[in-house]
């Protein structure tokens, strides 16, 4: 089988599609940074010497921007970056579902003076699939009603990279209408 070559065009789309989806992380960070070195430079031109709280504050701002930006700004695109990517360019495949679980955050949020317990549920299905080599994955569901409906060892479309087999993305859309649900009702 000959090893897929993606055009320029398409991984440019891809990445600007990334991008794209962190465009007010981006604000937010450049914001930040530009803080910490308006502080900087304050502390640092002060008539009386270099001015230690403000320098010291801004090197804080600065590097905690950095630090976002590589810790998880990175990670984050390229995830969007291979998901636009398979989206275009992956191969449909099946894949088979090993485990669904639900993962429950509760927190306490205060509105107009009272504590109200809130609850966030995720819901995790794990599948494995058979392409050059074993591989498996898990995703998250907003939609209850599509979790309800998935059992293990049940099929799951997928989209494969040919060329970065360990990364697939579920059809949602396509595994929703396999149990008669609409649209919106699969993510």
């Amino acid at each position: 089988m000959a090893e897929q070559v993606i055009p320029f065009n398409i991984k440019t789309k891809c990445l600007f599609s990334a991008l794209a989806e962190h465009v007010f992380l981006f604000i937010g960070i450049l914001g930040f940074f530009a803080s910490g070195v308006l502080l900087i430079y304050v502390g640092w031109t002060d008539d009386e010497g270099i001015v230690f709280l403000p320098v010291f504050a801004g090197c804080v701002f600065t590097c905690v921007s950095f630090f976002i930006v590589k810790l998880s700004g990175l990670s984050s695109i390229r995830y969007y970056y291979n998901k636009k990517l398979c989206e275009l360019c992956g191969i449909d495949f099946r894949a088979v579902i090993t485990d669904k679980r639900e993962e429950v955050n509760s927190y306490i949020e205060e509105v107009d003076g009272r504590k109200i317990e809130k609850e966030e549920v995720f819901y995790f299905v794990g599948f494995k699939y058979q392409y050059k080599g074993e591989h498996s994955s898990e995703f998250v569901l907003d939609s209850e009603t599509l979790y309800s409906k998935l059992s293990a060892g049940d099929n799951l479309p997928i989209k494969v990279l040919q060329s970065q087999p360990e990364t697939a993305f579920p059809e949602l859309v396509k595994l929703g209408k396999a149990y008669s649900l609409k649209d919106e009702e699969c993510y």
